[in-house]
């Protein structure tokens, strides 16, 4: 009688174990996050320095310039990083890529953000693609740890006193990109 209880118990906690590991991989493919560009526009500042008018969260174009305007927005149940480093693609046989540096994000459910960037001169169709991963345990580390980050600095801690263990490897983010924009 106890072994069919030990044997009970056991795999009751394996199932425990896979069902939190598989609502953990859920998770990260429920992340739903949209790319629109909204439209061009020209920068414009105050006598200051600052934008004469609020909303965007990053502005990589010079006063007066011709900007490209973007959206990102979190239709996500859960808080999400944009990645620090989004990708603008060519359609072109050269397949070039240029990343446009605004820093991480962090995006709470139904928020969104905009930014402007300076449009892509070289008169090929091209795309924004982004990377996000969801807040709680993200490569970030500015959100609440989630068990496979402790894990990871549990394994580190160990290495550190010289015991041999590997450590558990970061999930990678999710890309998302908007449509292909013309020039």
């Amino acid at each position: 009688m106890r072994k069919i209880v030990v044997i009970l118990l056991i795999l009751l906690t394996a199932a425990f174990v896979v069902a939190c590991f598989s609502f953990m991989g859920f998770q990260r493919t429920r992340l739903q996050v949209s790319i629109r560009l909204l439209g061009y526009t020209n920068a414009s500042f105050d006598a200051q320095g600052h934008r004469s008018h609020g909303g965007l969260a990053v502005c990589m174009v010079p006063d007066k310039a011709r900007a490209v305007v973007l959206q990102v927005s979190n239709a996500s149940p859960f808080a999400v990083v944009r990645g620090r480093s989004p990708v603008v693609t060519f359609d072109s046989p050269a397949g070039r890529v240029e990343f446009v540096p605004t820093g991480w994000s962090v995006l709470e459910p139904r928020e969104c953000e905009r930014f402007e960037m300076e449009p892509p001169t070289t008169g090929t169709r091209w795309r924004l693609t982004i990377n996000c991963e969801p807040l709680r345990g993200s490569s970030y580390c500015i959100g609440p740890s989630d068990f496979r980050q402790r894990v990871r600095r549990f394994a580190i801690w160990l290495q550190d006193h010289k015991i041999p263990v590997r450590a558990p490897r970061q999930l990678p983010a999710v890309q998302f990109s908007s449509d292909w924009v013309k020039p």
